[in-house]
């Protein structure tokens, strides 16, 4: 059965194409102007609670630049649905059934192939939004002869897991042995975090821990009608946007086990026992604040991701925080969690230590948490991208911007200038293209509500 039309603005298709055991939904900006030989690729990777049209402010006019921009609905998104009888998931997706298909192999292949299903062998430059950073930071890691730069916004990418260093030997398999039952019995970090977490005042969860229990796809779907998921999205984007008047401007966190971790907003660290829903609901805008939201995220968008995750949930975007901790069975609750014991990163560590070997840039609006909520997060992002420029042409904070810097043209226009980009492309460079002092500069008089 075919799916109501997208709300899309002209030059911006909507397309299907076989990938491995998915149907893949996704946009497609073609440059209007013919040009000699194939257009230079963009692959645009959505975070979570998006989809595919949290790009469309930008993939017009990049593609107007000469750039083919495409944006697909990720693995358990959206419109991108699994093919019937080729693979493991099960659809529309359930906390019960296997994790296997969404472990982290699995989501670079997905982007790997979908790039080669397009006739390319290689994209200009990868981008990826929150969650979206993460893929395309791990696509860039396996196979940086097919994505050749790397632009990650908002959530910040470390690498692959790490394995033990340095580790002890022993003279004995007597002593081997015992040091080894003793490593087997050490807890969790997940569940120390969130023992932490609950002895705070007041109790609190970390908001990827509620995202892995299987409460949160029954709350933030199954228990809300259409208005009030409508509701639900207004408010959650507004929160997480420099609209909302949050008392406290983002600080690096440096240590989680800190009263520090007590400005964080409560979207991340969430009042134990309380809802997604709930929270968003607390912070909901009205009046003038409303009509800000509406400004530059529009009530007929709000309504598309409304109706999408109201006819898939949320739970094939969840997925992706429970392979991530490592947390959350059936019989959790809001106030209790335990280890999933399914390990779906660890085959990842095969690339422990290695660094992205393209040109890297990281952006995100001065107004997010999420940058700043991870302890050493720029040091640790700078070591891994050792080809990221210095200072604050490498890391970028976009001023007065909020998290959804996805719908920010003016930035992201200048970091593809189709001249810079291609030059850059054809020359190998080994550093990003464009300096970004001289677009910081140029957007500090503006406030931008994202």
């Amino acid at each position: 059965m075919d799916l109501p039309p997208l709300p899309l603005p002209d030059g911006i298709a909507s397309s299907y194409v076989v990938v491995n055991d998915l149907l893949v939904h996704f946009l497609d900006a073609r440059p209007q102007l013919s040009h000699p030989g194939k257009p230079a690729l963009i692959v645009m990777l959505h975070g979570f609670p998006e989809l595919a049209i949290s790009w469309l402010k930008v993939m017009r006019p990049l593609a107007d630049r000469g750039f083919r921009v495409v944006a697909p609905d990720q693995r358990g998104f959206g419109r991108t649905v699994p093919i019937p009888g080729r693979g493991s998931d099960v659809y529309p997706y359930t906390y019960e059934h296997s994790l296997e298909s969404f472990r982290l192999f699995n989501l670079v292949r997905d982007i790997t192939s979908f790039v080669f299903a397009l006739g390319y062998d290689h994209v200009a430059c990868i981008v990826g939004h929150d969650f979206g950073s993460i893929v395309a930071g791990h696509c860039t890691l396996v196979r940086p002869d097919v994505f050749r730069k790397l632009c990650m916004m908002s959530s910040p990418y470390f690498g692959a897991p790490s394995v033990p260093s340095g580790v002890p030997t022993y003279p004995t398999l007597h002593e081997a042995v015992e040091a080894a039952q003793f490593q087997a019995i050490q807890e969790h970090p997940g569940i120390t975090q969130d023992k932490i977490n609950a002895g705070l005042n007041p109790p609190r969860m970390y908001y990827q821990h509620y995202y892995s229990l299987p409460q949160a796809d029954v709350q933030m779907h199954k228990e809300l009608n259409l208005p009030q998921l409508q509701a639900f999205f207004r408010a959650y984007f507004h929160i997480k946007s420099a609209c909302w008047p949050y008392p406290y401007p983002p600080r690096q966190i440096h240590d989680l086990a800190q009263e520090e971790v007590n400005y964080l907003p409560p979207y991340y660290l969430m009042p134990r026992g309380k809802s997604m829903p709930e929270i968003a609901h607390d912070y909901a805008p009205e009046g003038a604040d409303l009509e800000r939201s509406r400004a530059w995220l529009s009530d007929e968008i709000v309504a598309v991701y409304a109706s999408e995750y109201g006819r898939t949930g949320f739970q094939g975007g969840l997925n992706r925080y429970r392979v991530s901790s490592g947390l959350g069975r059936i019989g959790d609750t809001l106030l209790s969690i335990s280890v999933s014991n399914e390990d779906y990163i660890n085959e990842f560590s095969l690339f422990a230590q290695k660094k992205i070997e393209v040109p890297a840039i990281f952006v995100a609006g001065e107004m997010d948490w999420n940058p700043f909520q991870y302890p050493l997060g720029q040091d640790r992002m700078r070591i891994v991208c050792p080809l990221m420029r210095e200072g604050p042409d490498g890391i970028v904070f976009i001023k007065g911007a909020g998290h959804w810097i996805s719908r920010l043209q003016e930035w992201m226009l200048s970091c593809f200038s189709s001249s810079g980009m291609i030059k850059c492309m054809r020359q190998g460079p080994v550093l990003w293209p464009y300096s970004f002092r001289r677009v910081s500069r140029s957007l500090e008089a503006e406030r931008f509500e994202v």
